[in-house]
């Protein structure tokens, strides 16, 4: 599949040239240090190897608020798609042949659904995190990136999105919502969660709900997959711990759920052997014993000085058995690539090499981390 269709590449005549001359002056302190911590992020390698077939990626595309405060733009998906309309998510979507990286399809997918130039020099990346397994059954990596280009309009693409808005980064971390609550809104708790069963495991999964304080106009909140997603950027950012409880307790890291699905799900295994990266009688084995289950905020700082710094709330749900399905989990199920051809093993925590095409990613390797470097340097 070609990068852009000819319609959505005639888009880029919207867009004009950066100005070299882009200024972070107006950034915040806590905002100076997040996008430093981001930019220096490694994520944890591991040897583990993904089908990529069942592999997604998504963007979260961070851009400098008006008072200097860092957003994250999210989508409403389309009342018309068939799954999970209306649901809250971030771009995205499966990889697809032709998409060397996963950097490349997250890039492809943001602009085929908002518009958003695959620009190097305008969007830099800052890190891409460790991979997260979906409900749907796909190993998902997010891509995070700076938005420097304050022209940038977004053009929606109708068919998958219904609208564009933005929430604050460091909210996330909070038990209390960023603006006045919604009066019109049922549930007025900004935070809750729920804890659900995942086959494999006797300890639950919490599942995290954030309100966009725009569900009145039929917005959906920020649950699941792409909840997880944005409370690991912030944290990762501002290095600092939420004021809610994080996991459920004895809660299975997201690398124990990665290895259990690759092992055991049928539709990883086969996935797995028509790719070459297993053979046909591999045995199926329980989670590793060896994996050491880390508390993802033991290396934070705590919130004990903020106030109201623990959230009870529950979201009043019946937890179901198996890997959940429901909310923003959907964040990369649009399109579903050939499996005619066996594509190569992709290691976690690699997106392999750096690829080359078309509208801005034609910059070899060394531009790309000198870009990147350039906005290290004007933090």
């Amino acid at each position: 599949m070609k990068l852009f269709g000819p319609e959505r590449k005639g888009l880029l005549k919207f867009h004009r040239p950066l100005d070299e001359n882009y200024s972070l002056t107006n950034l915040k302190s806590e905002s100076r240090l997040c996008l430093t911590n981001l930019a220096n992020y490694a994520a944890p390698k591991t040897n583990l190897r993904f089908p990529k077939s069942r592999s997604a990626a998504v963007l979260v595309a961070l851009f400098i608020g008006r008072s200097g405060d860092l957003h994250v733009l999210l989508s409403r998906r389309a009342s018309s798609l068939r799954s999970y309309a209306g649901d809250t998510s971030l771009p995205g979507g499966k990889w697809e042949h032709g998409d060397k990286t996963l950097e490349h399809t997250a890039r492809r997918e943001a602009f085929e659904e908002i518009g958003l130039p695959v620009d190097r020099r305008k969007v830099p990346l800052l890190c891409t995190l460790e991979p997260f397994l979906s409900g749907n059954q796909l190993i998902v990596t997010p891509i995070v990136v700076l938005v420097l280009d304050k022209t940038i309009q977004p053009i929606l693409n109708e068919s998958e999105v219904h609208s564009l808005f933005s929430h604050p980064l460091i909210s996330f971390l909070s038990s209390k919502p960023p603006v006045a609550s919604d009066p019109d809104t049922d549930d007025d708790e900004y935070h809750a969660y729920v804890d659900i069963n995942w086959t494999g495991f006797t300890d639950k999964v919490r599942m995290h709900r954030f309100l966009t304080g725009r569900e009145a106009g039929g917005t959906k909140p920020i649950f699941g997959l792409t909840a997880s997603i944005l409370i690991r950027v912030a944290t990762i950012g501002y290095r600092l711990a939420p004021e809610y409880e994080l996991t459920a307790p004895g809660q299975p890291s997201n690398l124990e759920r990665i290895e259990y699905a690759l092992k055991n799900h049928a539709v990883f295994r086969e996935a797995s052997v028509r790719e070459g990266l297993v053979k046909k009688n591999h045995k199926v084995n329980a989670p590793s014993d060896h994996i050491h289950r880390e508390n993802p905020a033991s290396s934070l700082q705590p919130a004990a000085s903020r106030p109201n710094s623990t959230s009870k709330s529950r979201i009043d749900a019946s937890p179901r058995s198996g890997s959940p399905t429901t909310g923003s989990q959907q964040d990369s199920t649009k399109t579903t690539p050939s499996s005619s051809s066996a594509p190569p093993p992709q290691s976690a925590g690699s997106d392999g090499k750096r690829s080359r095409s078309r509208a801005g990613e034609d910059n070899p390797k060394g531009d790309h981390q000198r870009m990147r470097g350039k906005v290290r340097s004007r933090l």
